[in-house]
């Protein structure tokens, strides 16, 4: 008896037994709970983020959702809520007043209901409305694709980009993920453009719940942007290309900055979504300095694809026709009239495995000495040695191997038969003539034809008048 009231007084002792009754105590109040299973439902959304609706089920309580204490768990909540209520539906309102943050601007719920069909209910499945406004403002596409003779002219419609500032901005749905409210998408009549970081977890919830439909490609396009300035024609002919043609659920640009200019003005005034996430280009790969600011891209592209999936494409290349039958292969690209693969087209499932061995040639065989190796030669030999990986279209997306070098830009050429290509790569910096929404009216060649095709939706020529004041 001596011996335990001897181990029971002594010092040591008691300090271990008080701190396991303090701990029993704080695991027992509902807050180190709550705590606890979070933190493990933060774990299991970094494994798997089917089974958290699991652990959601298990701690989700009134006392809990009323403090403030632990946004990451209502992140998550807000998440499953959503998912488990409607798996489609991420555009509702449920709360009198939206306020945009960066505009200060205030909707009334009345406001907002009025015009609900512009974000859609379905937001996440349904078709993006880019292209509904865009028909509205340049018309609907409406080229004969049976006639190539170019004979006959028609009325185009009026585009005076400088005026694009004075039209009313377009309502959209914007990502909205840094509130405490169950809102995903939020209704404004800014053109506010998310900016992010490459691993931000709201645009990686976005694209993985929201963009990918019944396809094994998400419906997102990406644009690598640094260093790049003022947006140009072909680089505007780019993007309503796409919003023409792929109906994307958004548009990611990576890079240190955003496109500036009135072309620039024209599209974040009617697009919906735009996303920059901000990056630098690496320098090296392996240890080895990065020789080529395109190698640079070409990795910056691949990552991108292999963390999201989607659509990457050079600013020079432009969609003429819906890409729907390709969305369903692991990993598309085209190749050249040489035979290798050409990168300003690349689609994929996120972290396809095609993407995956392309990577590796960078990361244990970077030739820095050769510029075509790396982007061109190594992606054509893992597509020759793992066919079952990648699907390619013959010059489709590229350049058709019957209008090489200059032909496109060359009216010899004019009556060229384009319908059987998806897009093409313009190689717009061996043009150097006036290039804009003006010259093409009366640009009697192939670059003429797809980009009235893209922006009137005829490519046929057409018979107003050029106003020279305007030609750049």
């Amino acid at each position: 008896m001596a011996i335990f009231r001897k181990i029971f007084f002594h010092k040591r002792f008691r300090l271990v037994i008080c701190l396991i009754i303090g701990i029993y105590l704080m695991m027992s109040t509902p807050f180190w709970m709550e705590l606890s299973a979070t933190l493990f439902a933060d774990i299991m959304e970094s494994v798997t983020r089917k089974k958290v609706s699991d652990v959601v089920n298990v701690i989700r309580t009134d006392n809990f959702l009323s403090t403030n204490v632990l946004p990451s768990f209502k992140r998550i909540y807000s998440l499953e809520s959503r998912i488990l209520q409607n798996k489609a539906t991420y555009s509702r309102i449920p709360h009198p007043r939206q306020v945009d943050v960066k505009e200060n601007n205030v909707l009334l719920k009345q406001d907002v209901e009025s015009d609900v069909s512009d974000i859609n209910e379905n937001f996440c499945t349904d078709k993006s409305k880019w292209s509904k406004i865009l028909s509205e403002r340049l018309g609907k596409v409406t080229s004969n694709m049976k006639n190539w003779t170019f004979d006959k002219t028609v009325e185009c419609p009026y585009l005076n980009i400088s005026e694009i500032k004075h039209l009313k901005p377009t309502r959209k749905g914007s990502l909205n993920c840094n509130i405490s409210e169950d809102v995903f998408l939020n209704v404004t009549w800014t053109n506010d453009i998310y900016i992010a970081s490459f691993y931000d977890d709201c645009v990686d919830m976005f694209i993985t719940d929201c963009c990918k439909g019944n396809s094994r490609v998400p419906r997102i396009v990406h644009y690598v942007w640094y260093k790049r300035g003022e947006l140009s024609f072909v680089g505007f002919t780019s993007f309503l290309s796409v919003i023409r043609f792929v109906k994307p659920y958004a548009i990611i640009f990576h890079g240190d900055s955003l496109p500036f200019g009135s072309y620039w003005d024209f599209i974040v005034n009617m697009s919906p979504a735009i996303i920059h996430l901000k990056r630098e280009p690496p320098e090296y790969i392996a240890a080895q300095k990065i020789k080529h600011k395109e190698h640079a891209s070409d990795i910056m592209r691949i990552e991108a694809l292999l963390k999201y999936g989607g659509i990457y494409m050079d600013t020079d290349t432009l969609i003429v026709r819906s890409i729907e039958p390709l969305m369903n292969y692991s990993c598309v690209m085209s190749n050249q009239s040489s035979g290798l693969m050409a990168s300003a087209f690349v689609m994929a499932e996120k972290n396809a495995s095609f993407l995956q061995l392309w990577m590796d040639g960078y990361r244990f065989h970077y030739n820095p000495s050769n510029y075509y190796y790396n982007a061109m030669v190594y992606p054509s030999k893992v597509a020759r040695d793992h066919v079952d990986l990648i699907h390619i279209e013959y010059a489709k997306v590229s350049r058709p191997v019957d209008m090489i070098g200059w032909k496109i830009y060359n009216n010899t050429y004019a009556s060229y038969n384009w319908s059987h290509i998806y897009g093409i790569h313009l190689y717009s910096r061996i043009y150097r003539k006036p290039f804009n929404e003006y010259t093409i009216r009366t640009m009697n060649t192939t670059a003429g034809s797809i980009c009235r095709h893209i922006l009137f939706g005829n490519k046929e020529l057409c018979n107003s008048l050029i106003d020279h004041n305007y030609i750049r």
